[in-house]
């Protein structure tokens, strides 16, 4: 197994550089990798707010390389979980990873973001039934 890093996932998404999409290429699809939260997250980051790329198109690839390679990922359900809510509200990664911690956990958001701790909390509501 081998942890990647952000700069692996990127130039295999973006294959933007033809040398280390190879590369990247090789890493994702012949070895078991492992996937990490917040490397998720820093790639979301990268993606969206550096390259410019629409929210819907890097949820896409995400979830495309989290179906796609073979990984391991010891949070597999919270993180697709945090890519539905993600994808639902105009929201962080993060945040919507706390509401998602939230709902897995059943336990309440403490922030003092007053519109973050109604969404949790409404989001939980929801999750529960």
């Amino acid at each position: 197994m081998v942890v990647i890093d952000t700069n692996i996932i990127c130039r295999f998404l973006l294959k933007d550089d033809p040398t280390l999409y190879k590369k990247a290429q090789s890493i994702i699809t012949h070895q078991d990798i492992y996937l990490d939260a917040i490397i998720i997250a820093e790639t979301i980051w990268v993606l969206t707010k550096l390259y410019h790329l629409p929210k819907a198109d890097v949820i896409e690839k995400i979830r495309d390389l989290l179906f796609f390679a073979k990984s391991t990922l010891k949070e597999k359900q919270l993180i697709n979980q945090t890519l539905s809510i993600y994808d639902s509200h105009p929201i962080s990664f993060v945040d919507a990873w706390l509401i998602a911690t939230c709902q897995h956990y059943q336990v309440p958001l403490a922030s003092f973001d007053k519109k973050l701790v109604k969404l949790a909390h409404d989001s939980s509501r929801i999750a529960s039934n």
